[in-house]
């Protein structure tokens, strides 16, 4: 296997490893700065001098400072390039992605976003953002994921959507990722910045009535109850805030919420008490959908003090009960927590050396625009850092 003796802080051994990446080469990292023995080694073969990057091709052939023509020229034909190659895979395009990439790009990396859905992630479909630090006027979560998207490409990185990652394997040097569209990529690190997806109630047909009297946005699909009766599933923070949206266009908002209370900030759930439309219902259980010639029309709810059962009539429900990360491909890669998060050391790097994590699908982190952001820029420096060393 080739070896690249060097230090950390060497541009020109960032350039050797860039080029054996690109052609999708096997290489060994020696920091000459931390290993004593690699040191001996580079002034053994310097002959007292040391200079670095130096090339071991392990046949013999040593390369001083080689710039691409020499590498080229003495690696032969396993040089021949390959377009899938970059520096860094970071999968997910929300605020963590997209800030790790903006980090990462800015320093001259080659930063290759995936992403499955929508570009900015949960944020993008946020009515207004109201607590973000450096914005005293409310932003719409549109806005602020535009902004992100136009400052991320500016930087250099690259945003491929519609890609759905299926698969992440080690081999060698290289990380290799897949994507059920078929396009795979090889990487020297991997960011996963997944995100998370809303939870569903699991009732009998949930899934069938979906866009059709069943939503988990209120951005989304708020405007098609203009003066219609709607129901709110949830009693936390994105419940509260989502039904307060929901009063601009629905005629009478139901808050149903299984607790005997509502966990959401004070200054949310007084604009949701004192709103003439809302009617909140604690301890409150929903059991079923209601449906009247195929469509949709209520909900049959239980309430959980005296076991009573009702059906409620609704022209459509929202349901905020949640978030559910989006780990599912990764079972058996890497190590996850019993509720399917990923499990990060303190520098957020995953059980898979070279790949790491940030956002809402990392165990441990607090669902917040700001903290996700905080994320992606922290996993970009120990990514910058975990570049240098290898």
């Amino acid at each position: 296997m080739i070896t690249v003796y060097g230090v950390l802080w060497c541009q020109d051994c960032e350039t050797v490893k860039k080029y054996l990446g690109s052609r999708g080469i096997d290489y060994r990292f020696v920091d000459i700065g931390a290993d004593p023995a690699g040191k001996k080694y580079v002034e053994e073969q310097g002959k007292g001098d040391i200079r670095v990057p130096m090339v071991d091709l392990g046949d013999g052939t040593i390369l001083w400072e080689p710039d691409e023509a020499a590498l080229a020229s003495n690696i032969g034909v396993m040089a021949e390039k390959q377009e899938d190659y970059r520096e860094i895979v970071i999968i997910g395009a929300g605020p963590a992605g997209m800030a790790a990439g903006i980090y990462l790009a800015r320093d001259g990396a080659q930063v290759t976003l995936l992403e499955k859905g929508v570009i900015g992630g949960q944020a993008a479909t946020t009515w207004m953002i109201e607590n973000y630090p450096g914005f005293p006027d409310p932003v719409s979560g549109l806005d602020f994921a535009e902004r992100l998207q136009k400052q991320t490409l500016a930087y250099g990185a690259e945003i491929v959507p519609f890609q759905t990652a299926s698969t992440i394997e080690r081999k060698g040097t290289y990380l290799h990722v897949t994507t059920f569209e078929g396009n795979r990529y090889r990487a020297r690190t991997v960011l996963l910045a997944l995100g998370a997806n809303y939870r569903k109630l699991k009732l009998p047909d949930e899934e069938k009535f979906i866009g059709k009297g069943v939503h988990y946005c209120a951005t989304c699909d708020g405007a098609f109850y203009r003066d219609r009766t709607i129901a709110v599933v949830g009693g936390g923070n994105s419940a509260v805030e989502e039904a307060i949206f929901l009063t601009r266009f629905a005629k009478k908002v139901y808050v149903l919420v299984r607790e005997d209370h509502v966990q959401a900030e004070d200054i949310s759930f007084q604009k949701l008490e004192s709103s003439e439309k809302v009617e909140i219902r604690y301890q409150t259980e929903t059991r079923a959908i209601l449906e009247t010639a195929g469509k949709f029309s209520g909900l049959r709810i239980r309430d959980m003090v005296s076991s009573v059962e009702r059906d409620l009539a609704c022209d459509g429900m929202f349901v905020f009960i949640g978030m559910q990360p989006s780990t599912e491909f990764l079972k058996g890669q890497l190590e996850l927590d019993p509720h399917g998060y990923i499990v990060t050391s303190p520098t957020l790097e995953t059980s898979i050396p070279g790949v790491f994590a940030s956002g809402d699908a990392r165990a441990g982190s607090i669902k917040q625009i700001a903290s996700a952001v905080g994320e992606g820029a922290t996993a970009a420096l120990m990514i910058r850092d975990h570049l240098r060393r290898t």
